[in-house]
């Protein structure tokens, strides 16, 4: 059974989604991560907190778990993550986001291959 490329491209973006609030987490708990670090800290603490807050609220309170729940979920913890990355930011001066992976033609190769 071939794979569809919207399947393929849901599941990127659906990684995406996951990792985001994770990667800016990682700027307010640690200052020292490279950037390989951050996107797996963000994808591990992305899954990880979905599906503890979820099996929390089906245990404990008894909802179920639904579309619409996870995305509230998803939702209220990338509002608090953002809030608190750019409270940080406010106070402490913007961070710096390094970029010289980009400069790596081995990564960027890669990269193509990974998305082929």
């Amino acid at each position: 059974m071939p794979i569809e490329i919207n399947e393929l491209i849901k599941l990127i973006i659906g990684i995406f989604i996951i990792i985001i609030p994770g990667y800016f987490l990682s700027f307010l708990l640690k200052d020292k991560l490279t950037q390989l670090e951050r996107f797996i800290f963000g994808f591990v603490v992305g899954i990880g907190i979905l599906t503890y807050l979820l099996f929390i609220l089906n245990i404990l309170l008894n909802i179920k778990i639904t579309q619409n729940v996870t995305i509230i979920i998803y939702t209220i913890y990338t509002v608090i993550v953002i809030i608190l990355y750019l409270l940080k930011n406010y106070k402490y001066g913007l961070l710096k986001i390094n970029l010289k992976i980009i400069k790596n033609k081995k990564i960027i190769l890669l990269g193509l291959i990974l998305i082929f």
